[in-house]
């Protein structure tokens, strides 16, 4: 592109010295130091604009993050929080100390990030975060794809605790929570409904990764029997010698379809593992989810998860499939992906048939389930008594925290609060249009398993579909009750899902505080 022919050209040069900023700025890699709005600048939100708890008063902490992914604070008060540096930029994380002081915890003594080397690289996206004795655990990729679980000190040290995971596709490892000594953590599946495809080459990853498929876990037979399903799949290497279909296996690479059985394994996608803080052996304490972006641990060690449910795209599409919070055990059974909704209901459902047209060019014209359970003697879990939570489909459940027995709120102990990071349409969608935006809040679910809106934008959309210099919620993605008592949420910020690869908005995450309003005493007279 030229400057046009009436144009100075000291004006056109002038005119690019922003771009120019901007473009120097990512290319040094700079790692910048977010705003925390000093405490005579945090207003509160009206009313008219967010909704949340009487009694209450709701304000912006913190802006100018990057895409961030969990927040979390240690036994001193001093509050961390993770970048994910999913939008392809270095994992960024750093702290507050209870004085307001910042300081970086990763990368660790360095200002800027150029194609960083060596064993001391987290590669992103970070998918949580939590503080235990004084360091950070943190989960996040390595240089190949594979998931690791790492354990920071406050000195730049780092500790693998477990490592080659099977993070390479759709969804990475996710959550971290620790538990009477161990850490718990989710990975997701590698595809959105067992089969590998043409969505996956347009994510990116099938091109990096052509070998990449999911792993299942078989406990009592040590192999899953499919029942036989082959599915037609565009061919992006499509050319003069190779045609424009290939057929895929469920379970299998790309291209494969082979196997009518696939060998279980100990480190399968789709799961919550459990290991000592120190590391050691892990052990597999949920499987059979779709992706298990939230853990977290209620009254009576009772462990809890958010489940995403399948989405309208690639070669298995599935139609309005919800979203969940329920509880795991480790001797609860199969929770179901891919033949099961995350609230235990069999995809060959017709309510969750997508449009015939989505079906066709897989070559049928229904859903059908994929996995002989007798043969592979899975026990399916029984999904009533685990499934406290249900949300609509594309609500984005991520993380949440459960209510402690004191402090401001402890009229709510118990009950759960979960992030809905909201949805991804038009992608995960098919392209259709959705009739309301679900997610975008934060929701409560009470001990009789009811869920109510916590804290809402009062139109229902996130920031961005918002007037320009609107302060809410954009993708609450981590909520958590801080050593203060107050309730924080951490947003993610602006993305955008017109296709395979999301665009993201750096700049515009943030982190908001609910603080109850005590009410006053009366005064005697």
């Amino acid at each position: 592109m030229k400057p046009r022919a009436h144009e100075p050209l000291h004006r056109w040069n002038r005119s690019l010295l922003p771009l120019l900023f901007f473009v120097a700025l990512a290319l040094t890699g700079c790692i910048h130091e977010p705003q925390m709005i000093p405490l005579s600048r945090q207003k509160p939100i009206d009313r008219s604009v967010v909704e949340y708890p009487a009694n209450c008063t709701f304000v912006q902490v913190i802006k100018g993050l990057n895409c961030p992914t969990a927040v979390c604070w240690d036994a001193d008060g001093n509050m961390f929080i993770a970048e994910s540096g999913i939008d392809s930029s270095e994992p960024h994380i750093f702290g507050y100390h209870k004085d307001h002081s910042y300081f970086n915890i990763y990368p660790w003594k360095r200002n800027i990030s150029i194609s960083p080397v060596g064993k001391d690289v987290l590669y992103g996206p970070i998918g949580g975060m939590t503080a235990y004795q004084g360091r950070l655990y943190v989960s996040h990729r390595d240089s190949n794809g594979r998931g690791l679980i790492t354990s920071l000190g406050m000195d730049g040290s780092q500790i693998h605790i477990v490592g080659d995971l099977p993070a390479q596709g759709d969804y990475g490892v996710t959550d971290v929570c620790i538990h009477n000594g161990r850490v718990y953590f989710g990975v997701g599946t590698a595809t959105n409904s067992g089969v590998v495809g043409i969505d996956n080459f347009d994510e990116g990853w099938l091109k990096r990764y052509p070998n990449c498929c999911d792993q299942m876990y078989s406990p009592d037979s040590g192999f899953l029997k499919n029942l036989g399903y082959r599915f037609d799949t565009p061919n992006p290497w499509a050319g003069i010698f190779t045609g424009p279909l290939v057929v895929v296996g469920p379970f299998q690479p790309f291209g494969q379809s082979n196997l009518s059985r696939i060998p279980s394994s100990d480190k399968p996608n789709g799961a919550i593992y459990s290991v000592d803080v120190n590391g050691g052996p892990v052990k597999i304490e949920a499987y059979g989810l779709h992706n298990p972006r939230g853990i977290a641990f209620g009254d009576y060690d009772h462990g809890f998860y958010t489940n995403t449910g399948m989405e309208m795209r690639g070669t298995r599409p599935m139609f309005n499939v919800p979203d969940v919070f329920a509880h795991f055990t480790s001797d609860a059974g199969c929770l179901g992906w891919p033949d099961y909704t995350p609230d235990g209901h069999p995809v060959s459902d017709p309510a969750y048939a997508p449009p015939v047209s989505f079906l066709i060019p897989s070559g049928y014209r229904e859903l059908s389930l994929l996995i002989d359970v007798q043969t592979s003697r899975l026990v399916l879990a029984k999904f009533d008594a685990l499934v406290y939570g249900i949300f609509p489909s594309q609500s984005g459940a991520a993380k949440m925290d459960f209510i402690p027995k004191t402090g401001p709120f402890k009229d709510l102990q118990g009950d759960a609060l979960i992030a809905l990071e909201g949805d991804r349409s038009p992608y995960a969608t098919g392209g259709l249009k959705l009739q309301f935006r679900p997610g975008f809040k934060v929701v409560l679910v009470d001990d009789d398993k009811q869920v109510k809106d916590f804290v809402r934008n009062t139109k229902g959309v996130p920031t961005s579909m918002q007037p320009f210099g609107t302060v809410a919620l954009e993708r609450p993605c981590d909520v958590k009750v801080g050593p203060d008592g107050d309730i924080y949420i951490l947003d993610f910020g602006q993305m955008e899902n017109d296709s395979a690869i999301p665009r993201y908005h750096p700049g515009t995450g943030a982190l908001f505080k609910l603080h109850m309003v005590q009410a006053e005493k009366p005064t005697s007279n």
